[in-house]
């Protein structure tokens, strides 16, 4: 049995590998990506996948390749209310960052952050402290560290959303531990 909160290869519930989660859309499993494989995919059309342990989680790690953008949400309540954590490839004034969210399905964009780079395993500390919200990034030739200042969670729970690309430009996750 997997430890709480990391992939499960042998999960058996349909779709394989979300077993525990709630999901909406279409992400799915990627058995040759990740580090290593398998990974999660989720194509930006809003798809998301979702939990709830009911435990104050100090801090999440994953690793994360993207198309384009996709949102760690977290400190939410069932419906999806708290904070998110986007990684955006796009540059131009497209952050990744820390921004609030309303539900799985609504969310808003950070107002500052660094710029991503597209197409290359990002690996994310996401810390959590009383009032604060820590991202430390790294990848092959670079790093960035964003903090969110004054964060209060809604809730306990945490999950992947695909964001608005549309259904062609795609998120992988590997490698998630719920840390604490």
């Amino acid at each position: 049995m997997a430890a709480a909160g990391v992939i499960s290869r042998a999960a058996a519930a349909a779709p394989v590998g979300f077993a525990g989660w709630t999901t909406g859309g279409n992400p799915s499993v990627d058995a040759n990506l990740g580090l290593p494989p398998p990974s999660w995919q989720v194509p930006g059309n809003a798809s998301y996948f979702w939990r709830d342990d009911h435990t104050a989680h100090t801090g999440f790690a994953f690793k994360m390749m993207s198309q384009g953008l996709a949102d760690f949400f977290f400190g939410c309540s069932a419906a999806g209310a708290g904070e998110m954590f986007r990684i955006d490839t796009r540059a131009n004034g497209n952050w990744a960052g820390f921004a609030t969210t309303n539900s799985w399905k609504s969310w808003n964009a950070p107002a500052s952050g660094f710029y991503a780079p597209p197409n290359t395993w990002i690996a994310v500390t996401l810390t959590l402290r009383a009032g604060e919200a820590s991202a430390r990034c790294t990848w092959a030739g670079g790093a960035a560290t964003v903090t969110l200042k004054g964060y209060k969670p809604s809730g306990t729970a945490y999950g992947f959303q695909g964001d608005g690309l549309g259904a062609t430009s795609f998120t992988w996750v590997s490698g998630f531990q719920a840390l604490g």
